[in-house]
């Protein structure tokens, strides 16, 4: 089996530093985009839950006033 030959790469400082601002700018748009999602879905469960504790409430308001007429 023959292994393939590397030869080490080389880049500039200012390429490694334009690489790394690159790469820290995809993690950073990561995290935004993330955030996002985290809050429009807390944003969407707590309208879920207020939506059924009005509907409970309804309900146990409804089945006082049915205890009070009996």
């Amino acid at each position: 089996m023959i292994l393939p030959v590397y030869s080490p790469v080389y880049i500039s400082d200012s390429e490694r530093k334009e690489l790394r601002r690159t790469q820290n700018q995809v993690e950073l748009d990561g995290i935004f985009n993330q955030k996002k999602m985290l809050e429009e879905a807390y944003k969407a469960k707590l309208k879920h839950l207020d939506e059924r504790e009005k509907v409970y409430k309804n309900e146990l308001k409804s089945i006082g006033s049915r205890k009070k007429e009996v």
